[in-house]
Parts: C-alpha cells; sequence; structure tokens
C-alpha cells in the first residue's frame, strides 16, 4: 500500500521571509522546542529528518518522537524574527526560551553563548583529518563542490532541487519524496536519457 505524505511545512514560501523563528511542539505533553534560522523551513525539515532517522542532537525530543510518534508533533514557523539578523534573532529566541518554564521546554540552553565549552554537543570530540580536509576544501570555495540533479515538475526542468523549491515554493523534501513517488507522475528526475 502506497502511503501519501504531505508536506508539513507551510506552502507560503514565496509570501513569507524565510529567516525567523520556528517551533517543534509535541502535543502529548505540551512540550517545545525554540529555534531560530536563517532558512526556517529548511531547519524544520532538517530537524524531522533527523527525529525520522533517530539521530536529533536532542535526546529528550528524539525519545519523545519515538514514544509519541510524528502525528503527536506539530512542526511550525512563527510569525516573529522574520527578516531579521541572526544576532536579534537569537535575542529573541533567548527571550522566548526563558519565558517558558523549564518543564515544557526540549531546549537545554537558553542562548548560544550558553553552549560553549561542554556544553557543546561536540565538546571533546576532534574531527578526522578527511573531515578537516572537506571542511578546508568546502570553506576555500574549491574542491568538494556538491551534486545537482536536475529535476521535472509540470514539464518544467529545474538544474536541481534546491532551484526547484526557491521557484516552486514546494519544500526540497516534498520534492525528493514526490520524484520517488510511483503515484507523482508529474515529479521525476531528469536523467541524461531523457
Amino acid at each position: 500500500m502506497t502511503r501519501k505524505k504531505e508536506n508539513l511545512l507551510e506552502k507560503t514560501l514565496n509570501e513569507r521571509p524565510l529567516s525567523g523563528l520556528y517551533t517543534i511542539i509535541c502535543l502529548s505533553n505540551h512540550k517545545q522546542y525554540i529555534g531560530q534560522s536563517n532558512n526556517s523551513p529548511n531547519r524544520l525539515s532538517k530537524h524531522l529528518s533527523e527525529l525520522n532517522y533517530n539521530r536529533h542532537f536532542c535526546k529528550e525530543l528524539q525519545n519523545d518522537f519515538n514514544l509519541y510518534k510524528q502525528t503527536n508533533f506539530i512542526f511550525k514557523r512563527l510569525a516573529i524574527g522574520e527578516s531579521f539578523d541572526r544576532k536579534l534573532r537569537e535575542q529573541i529566541e533567548t527571550n522566548l526560551i526563558q519565558s517558558i518554564p523549564n518543564e515544557f521546554l526540549y531546549n537545554r540552553y537558553a542562548s548560544p553563548s550558553e553552549r560553549t565549552g561542554n556544553k557543546n554537543g561536540f565538546y571533546g570530540h576532534t574531527h578526522t583529518y578527511e573531515a578537516k580536509k572537506k571542511i578546508g576544501l568546502a570553506n576555500s570555495g574549491s574542491g568538494v563542490q556538491r551534486i545537482r540533479k536536475p529535476v521535472q515538475i509540470d514539464n518544467v526542468i529545474y538544474s536541481s532541487v534546491a532551484e526547484a523549491e526557491r521557484q516552486t515554493g514546494i519544500a526540497r523534501r516534498l520534492i525528493r519524496e514526490r520524484c520517488h513517488a510511483d503515484y507523482h507522475a508529474n515529479y521525476q528526475w531528469v536523467t541524461q536519457d531523457s
């Protein structure tokens, strides 16, 4: 049986700025995670992906997601902090986190400045030589290049999924899902033979 998945994120990407704050709410226990990003829809998609693959950095959120399942969670962009610079978004995020009692929060630290030292998730770990090399190449702007896979939506060919998202306002995750699904004939990967 094929199951059709719907987009959990807003479909009004063209009408709203991408930057801003967002929340993930567990309906079963009323706990929430608050975050900010320069691209909230993509950040929410990344949280969902990490939770689905059981790899989320917030273990308490991951445990509740595994226990209560995706249907008991809301992934939502907030209408505050849109178009603000990062510093201002972080201040608003900190104020929101501090205004909510700890028993209703997944966030462990209120502000980015508190996530340093042993409170940082990567504290005590080191990158491998290969990882350092890739990071260096990526930061230098040469070497590692992303592979772009063309996609066709409603007979329009886009050079990549990212380009299709920018042009159509449809989330990348949803585009990829539809390209892989048999029941979405108007969403296809473009191959060299096409």
